[in-house]
């Protein structure tokens, strides 16, 4: 097990997989952490892309 584990360590084309993972788990990170202001960003976004669709529809 533990030569396994050296061996997946030494390996370098399975670095760029931990790479991947890494970045995947920050990214999970941030969204927890931000997801109130990600969801205010977005709603505000909606809000305005339905202003904007309705005035074009309006008219």
């Amino acid at each position: 097990m533990r030569t396994w584990l050296r061996t997946l360590w030494n390996e370098e084309e399975g670095l760029g997989t931990v790479e991947i993972i890494f970045i995947i788990a920050v990214l999970i990170i941030i969204v927890l952490l931000f997801r109130t202001q990600i969801m205010n960003f977005i709603e505000s976004l909606m809000g305005r892309a339905d202003e904007q669709s309705n005035k074009l529809f309006e008219d």
